[in-house]
């Protein structure tokens, strides 16, 4: 009979932000009969390619792109999607590094990394002298800070930089002779409190005595950069170095570069995902016009407050201005005189991701009833 099995699916895909570009990583499907990858930016094939790894160029800086990989077995069976999104970038010019479980040390580039100190909360250092592949500067990944204990609090990296958007390399390499396969040491990372990465097995990903480079983005709203390692109770969490770049802010694209990079070229008009945004309003807010789910979240819930009513937001994005409108006519929303409360980009910009994500507001207005509208005015 022919064969209807479907390969393994691909692993730990990894999406790295470029000047313009995205280059895709993965860990090779399992079955013995793959013949190929296919490679989709939001939902369109955009490569066949024979081997894990893919880079995507000619992207707007500044604009998330989601990718889907699976692998394709000979005869034409797929896997299931593995997925990762990127936002393509330019970087500033200066950065911090720190070689953490180290001194002071000049990379082949003539980058210099500070000594770890000052930087981390906890840890203890250990040096190897391992040969490390995948890198031509050993000793990087031949110093690390480990967190030894799962009691009390966890490993973490701290600096001062001003508020903004950064990206973030973290430097790993598996030396200890204890770790021999998958599994064996796991932990998370999370970035200004929000997870990052989610179960990192460094062996998983590169074998041992290998360089690992994981690239996040995080955004900074109260001048400290934070990064944490925690455990998992599955070994101790590990990191070789750390670099810290600022990323230079881009303009949004352009409505028709948009439509373009979603595939909808031309389809100025009209709700292309069928959500109850219109495609000009998905846009100004940055949203997903392939997917009616976002369309869904953009909406306000309203509970009772003693007298009055709680009424909450969707995610604020700093992008814009929110007013909220209150009438007791449906047909006179859209009047200022009934505009309840504004949130401008500048405060939002001043928020945590979870004061964004948690935003109310509390009307005391009273009456027997009331209809709530929310409305939304990009930035120019």
């Amino acid at each position: 009979p022919p064969d209807s099995t479907p390969p393994s699916a691909p692993r730990n895909l990894a999406a790295i932000p470029g000047d313009g570009s995205v280059t895709l990583t993965w860990n090779a499907s399992t079955s013995n009969d793959v013949s190929g990858y296919e490679v989709r930016r939001n939902g369109a094939l955009i490569a066949t390619v024979g081997s894990p790894g893919h880079t995507d160029n000619g992207l707007t800086n500044g604009l998330l792109y989601t990718y889907q990989v699976r692998a394709v077995d000979t005869s034409s069976n797929t896997s299931a999607d593995i997925t990762a999104s990127a936002t393509p970038r330019v970087l500033g010019s200066t950065a911090i590094r720190v070689n953490a479980g180290g001194g002071q040390f000049t990379d082949l580039l003539g980058n210099v990394w500070s000594e770890d100190v000052g930087f981390f909360n906890i840890g203890n250092t250990a040096p190897n002298s391992n040969a490390i592949s995948g890198t031509e500067d050993d000793a990087l990944y031949q110093t690390e800070r480990y967190d030894a204990s799962s009691a009390g609090a966890d490993l973490e990296f701290s600096t001062d930089v001003a508020n903004g958007k950064y990206e973030v390399k973290l430097h790993f390499a598996e030396t200890f002779s204890g770790i021999t396969t998958a599994g064996q040491r796991v932990f998370d990372v999370y970035a200004q409190e929000q997870l990052a990465v989610d179960n990192l097995d460094i062996f998983d990903r590169v074998g041992s005595n290998a360089a690992l480079v994981m690239t996040i983005p995080v955004t900074v709203t109260d001048g400290d950069l934070d990064i944490r390692f925690d455990h998992l109770g599955i070994q101790n969490p590990t990191i070789c170095a750390i670099e810290v770049y600022s990323i230079v802010p881009a303009g949004l694209p352009t409505y028709a570069e948009w439509l373009t990079s979603h595939n909808l070229t031309g389809q100025t008009t009209g709700d292309s995902d069928g959500g109850g945004l219109s495609n000009l309003a998905e846009y100004e807010l940055q949203m997903d016009p392939n997917s009616p789910a976002d369309d869904l979240e953009f909406h306000v819930t309203c509970t009772d407050q003693g007298a009055g009513k709680l009424v909450a937001l969707p995610t604020l994005k700093p992008i814009g201005t929110y007013y909220l409108h209150r009438s007791s006519n449906i047909n006179d929303l859209g009047n200022v005189a009934n505009r309840i409360n504004t949130i401008t980009k500048a405060q939002i910009e001043a928020m945590t991701p979870t004061q964004r994500a948690n935003y109310t507001v509390l009307d005391n207005s009273g009456g027997a009833r009331a209809f709530y509208q929310l409305i939304f005015e990009p930035s120019e």
